[in-house]
């Protein structure tokens, strides 16, 4: 069914998250599901029109890279999407430029960042200890983790 279906610049599914990106990101984090999103970033990314979808190719590319770089921040304090990870976002990320307007007035001076985003896509975080083994699934979808706090983490 997918495959009949394409989203391309400036169509109603682009125009919905160049307004409303952060506020769904926020309520899937308040309803608990924020873990959906990349995959429907993901769902999205595979049906952009290849002729007329550049600018919301790269608009997805960046959301992606938004959410990897501050998942943690967001599902467990999804107030600071309109602060913190707006103003650590780098200079020239899609997301913070579009929404640089929801940056709070009381915030006078913003922090030195990068330019692009670096190569680092997400921090894996939940041990109390050293990490010591790491493997992934034979179909590379999940990622096994122990350390020296005597846990296992999936």
């Amino acid at each position: 069914m997918l495959a009949s279906i394409s989203i391309y610049d400036d169509d109603q599914v682009h125009n919905f998250l160049k307004c409303h990106f952060l506020h769904w990101l926020e309520s899937l984090s308040l309803i608990g599901r924020l873990q959906e999103s990349i995959g429907m970033v993901d769902t999205l990314m595979a049906i952009i029109d290849q002729i007329k979808g550049s600018e919301i190719s790269r608009f997805l590319y960046d959301a992606k890279r938004f959410i990897l770089s501050y998942y943690s921040i967001i599902d467990s304090s999804p107030l600071q999407l309109y602060s913190s990870t707006l103003i650590f976002a780098p200079q020239r990320s899609i997301i913070r430029n579009t929404f640089h307007n929801y940056t709070p007035d009381w915030i006078l001076q913003e922090p030195n960042t990068d330019l692009e985003w670096n190569a680092v896509l997400q921090t894996l975080e939940g041990h109390s200890d050293w990490v010591r083994s790491v493997a992934f699934s034979t179909d590379s979808k999940l990622l096994a983790s122990a350390s020296d706090d005597s846990t296992i983490k999936i």
